[in-house]
């Protein structure tokens, strides 16, 4: 059977690679057939479909508006796939122009839906909600219950990446409805979903409940239950019954959860189950299972890179210590996970864990250091809108108070953090929650009695299905052998000149690189700066300070030699050029009888495991040395940041010099001096790496001015590409 099936696949990849497959690219099968049906097969082989998109290319001098419009609109939709949305924005903008062309009007909220979801890859939620709304138009114009549905189920989605859970709820509503009508049971359950995570974040914990319920009796009637959405429904119902402290339930779910996702390898699903299983246990005072429970996560969240979920395993294992009064633990687990959060950006998960940490300050009668954490949560709850957040806040100022003696200020927040309670857990809440489990319950239990009674007819259709799938199974031997032999042949004359072609284009782009890396690497060496490092040297000798004189000469060293082995690397580790301008920056300072202070920063964790180009940061740097601080009074600051930005490395450098125009004017006047080689090298190294990665690399200066409109620096910005995998 196995070989049975790799033909199969072999067969599947010669058809959809071959220029004159089935598509027909040849001469004599139109156009718009082929343009039909590769649209039928981009989703399942996008790579196969752009191969065949680029062989039609040649004939597009041929096309009508219509054909150019489902070109362009097939390779944006290919590149989305590919998870590329700057490339899909491109050629759909491209397609935009034939729009007119595009026939049949279903293809203007195809395009409108491509466009919100490219930059919903790309995070611009506002863009994202004003294409689906345009494709929702669309879709009501011409009664299309799939696009209406779709449009708005993702507007919600949208609306709750920008934290409004009730605009977000509306729009699930309403895509709820048409999918209703439409009859798809499927989307029906992953639609009730979201409005569960809506209803969560809005802290209608009763609603959640209600949805996620719905949601999974749907996918138990469609026995959908070996897929990733019904072990979210265990986890989600699971964590909710922990929200409304109904332990004994939300165990019965957690556990179900944990068991289901280790059973089929969903690791992380099986990682947020054992959390929450932790919690629980902590929460019913059974504190060594809850230990357990944190660090089977915490080697889960490890193993998978999730440094946000490893945080909170943290944050839960030092709570857990506060409980056994071990609070130098405590702290420290804390403070590995508020570290976690800040990098983050996650203001709920800081503030949350900021407010932990001044308990165990007031536990242990250190109310002044507790009094910083406490009004750091509170600002950063402020920003969030969480009632939970708030309830919490409001718990700890009020005993914080009471500490201090303000009895006044303790009762206006204990009225706050009972009025937010109130709200979350009323009697009438708690009653229709218990209402809906015994409904959940027992409609699972006639569920049951009705499959027992089908067993029989559901045995003698599989014996049927079995019988034809041999029948099948012999035919389809004799074509894949028959297919097999005749494609072969020309999958490999094929695949050798794309090879070929590759290599050709290969090769040019590397003498490319080799040509302008050689170039920079004999601007960043120049003699001039060779010349004075030595006289620097000479100096020390001379003035008998021979330790000054081995610790330049040592610095010195170092920076030929980093020079030298980046030079032939296209990548190479972010502390390695950190390194290299340090050393640089150093030597430079010693030369000049002027004060020149400088940082260097970055928000990267690992910056060993993060490769950027090699020598694209010094050149700014030499000029900024050499000219910036030439003609002032003043002392000089020099900063570079590198900023993880939207799949790129933002490189920064700054300083506090005498700004471009009168940098300029002092080199016209110059007779003889340096001139910085390596930014022109730079500018063209941009444009090849621009090429190479498909992406917006750039360079931009910014000429910074003081409170009177005076120049008081430049700012240079620099877009790069960057690697996380190991470099050696």
């Amino acid at each position: 059977m196995k070989w049975i099936k790799g033909c199969f696949m072999l067969m599947f990849i010669i058809i959809f690679t071959w220029p004159t497959g089935i598509y027909g690219v040849g001469d004599d099968v139109p156009v718009d057939t082929t343009f039909l049906k590769l649209e039928d097969s981009l989703y399942y082989h996008p790579d196969s479909v752009l191969h065949e998109l680029a062989w039609l290319e040649g004939k597009k001098n041929t096309f009508s508006g219509q054909q150019n419009f489902m070109f362009y609109f097939l390779k944006g939709e290919c590149y989305l796939e590919l998870n590329r949305p700057d490339s899909a924005v491109a050629n759909y903008r491209i397609a935009s122009n034939y729009l007119e062309n595009a026939g049949k009007k279903i293809y203007h909220g195809k395009l409108y839906t491509g466009y919100a979801l490219a930059y919903q890859l790309k995070g611009m939620h506002d863009s994202t909600l004003r294409y689906h709304t345009l494709a929702y138009k669309v879709g009501k114009s011409i009664n299309n219950l799939k696009m209406i549905s779709f449009a708005e189920n993702e507007k919600g989605s949208a609306f709750l990446s920008l934290n409004k859970p009730d605009s977000a709820l509306f729009h699930y509503k309403v895509a709820l409805e048409a999918k209703k009508e439409q009859g798809d049971s499927t989307k029906i359950a992953s639609v009730l979903n979201n409005i569960s995570l809506a209803y969560y974040k809005m802290g209608i914990y009763e609603k959640a409940i209600e949805a996620q319920l719905q949601s999974m009796k749907i996918k138990e009637k469609l026995d959908t239950r070996k897929d990733r959405s019904y072990a979210s429904s265990l986890l989600n119902i699971g964590s909710l019954y922990l929200k409304l402290k109904k332990y004994d339930k939300s165990g019965e779910f957690l556990t179900r959860a944990y068991q289901y996702s280790h059973d089929h390898q969903l690791d992380r699903l099986s990682g947020h189950a054992a959390l929450n299983l932790g919690i629980n246990y902590k929460n019913s005072d059974k504190l060594d299972s809850a230990v357990y429970y944190y660090n089977k996560a915490i080697a889960i969240y490890d193993e998978l890179g999730l440094k946000s979920s490893t945080g909170r395993a943290y944050a839960n294992l030092g709570l857990l210590h506060k409980e056994r009064k071990e609070y130098g633990k405590s702290l420290d687990y804390l403070n590995k996970a508020i570290a976690i959060s800040r990098a983050a950006g996650n203001n709920y998960a800081t503030s949350m864990r900021s407010s932990h940490i001044a308990e165990i300050h007031m536990l242990e009668n250190r109310l002044q250091e507790a009094r910083p954490h406490i009004f750091k949560a509170l600002g950063l709850a402020k920003g969030v809108n969480s009632p939970e957040l708030d309830m919490n806040v409001y718990s700890i100022l009020s005993d914080f108070y009471a500490r201090t003696g303000d009895y006044k200020k303790s009762l206006t927040y204990f009225k706050r953090y009972k009025d937010v309670q109130d709200s979350l857990f009323s009697a009438e809440s708690q009653e229709k929650i218990n209402e809906l489990q015994t409904k959940y319950e027992t409609e699972k239990k006639e569920q049951t009695i009705a499959q027992l009674k089908n067993q029989q007819k559901i045995k003698e259709l599989e014996i049927s299905k079995q019988q034809a799938a041999i029948r099948q199974q012999r035919i389809m031997i004799i074509l894949t052998v028959v297919i097999f032999a005749l494609f072969l042949i020309a999958g490999y004359l094929l695949f050798n000149r794309f090879k070929l072609k590759q290599k050709n284009l290969q090769d040019k782009l590397a003498r490319q690189k080799v040509e302008i890396e050689q170039r920079l690497l004999r601007s960043q060496m120049n003699p001039h700066f060779i010349f004075n490092s030595l006289v620097s040297v000479q100096s020390y000798i001379r003035n008998n300070e021979p330790e000054k004189a081995q610790e330049y000469l040592s610095n010195f060293s170092n920076l030929m030699r980093l020079i030298l082995e980046n030079s032939r690397k296209s990548f190479v580790p972010l502390s390695d050029e950190i390194k290299l301008l340090e050393l640089y920056i150093e030597l430079e300072k010693l030369r000049f009888s002027k004060k020149i202070e400088h940082h260097i920063h970055h928000n990267v964790d690992e910056p060993d495991f993060i490769g950027i180009p090699p020598m694209m940061i010094q050149p700014f740097v030499e000029n900024s040395i050499k000219h910036a601080f030439k003609d002032t009074e003043k002392d000089g600051l020099l900063e570079v940041n590198f900023l993880l930005n939207n799949g790129l490395m933002k490189c920064e450098i700054s300083d506090n010099g005498v700004g471009r125009e009168k940098a300029f004017q002092d080199k016209q006047r110059e007779t003889t001096g340096h001139h910085s080689l390596g930014v022109q090298v730079i500018s063209e190294r941009i444009e090849l790496l621009r090429n190479e990665w498909n992406k917006k690399i750039s360079l931009a200066y910014e000429d910074l001015k003081d409170d009177d409109g005076n120049p008081s620096g430049t700012k240079v910005n620099l877009l790069l590409p960057y690697t996380e995998t190991d470099l050696e």
